[in-house]
């Protein structure tokens, strides 16, 4: 902690510096609540009857050590850190984008990629469907063949010159 007040006395953090300060915060944070849950489990108390205990939620004292505002701010970053590009990353640092409105535009990005991989999955649904008729088509005909085979080789197939001469000779007859 002193470190990092001594550190912002000389400028102000980035996002990116502030969370991954805030990252380390939650580790410790964590860890002090699973000592609490195991004290509270070994003395068969309701952890949240310990009166020496912070109030609040981890998230918000996160967020308020690291810089963010609130519990739902430093989740908004947290989500930027996990998805964003270096690009985006860098117009935070930058300040030239708020963590709201990296946010919804990840957010955005996010929804209509989804949108995208639901059409993609329909659409090789749809053509799984397809393949799998044609395919049961293709067995069908393989199945019907031989019978095929069968009755054209039972057509007498003549030559159109030979007919004719028939059809005449039928005709004189």
């Amino acid at each position: 902690r002193i470190e990092i007040a001594e550190n912002e006395n000389r400028k102000d953090f980035t996002f990116s510096e502030r969370l991954e300060w805030a990252e380390k915060i939650e580790e410790i944070e964590k860890e002090k609540a699973r000592k609490r849950k195991k004290v509270a489990l070994t003395q068969n108390t309701d952890p949240e009857n310990f009166p020496e205990r912070e109030k609040g939620d981890s998230r918000d004292k996160v967020a308020q050590k690291a810089g963010f505002g609130s519990g739902r701010n430093y989740s908004k970053a947290k989500f930027i850190g996990k998805n964003a590009d270096e690009e985006l990353i860098k117009e935070l640092d930058e300040e030239q984008i708020s963590i709201h409105g990296a946010y919804q535009k990840l957010k955005k990005e996010k929804e209509q990629l989804e949108k995208k991989k639901e059409m993609l999955e329909q659409r090789a649904e749809r053509i799984g469907e397809m393949y799998e008729k044609e395919k049961r088509e293709k067995e069908e005909l393989e199945r019907k063949e031989p019978e095929v085979i069968e009755r054209v080789e039972e057509v007498e197939v003549v030559p159109e010159d030979v007919q004719k001469e028939i059809d005449e000779l039928r005709e004189r007859a």
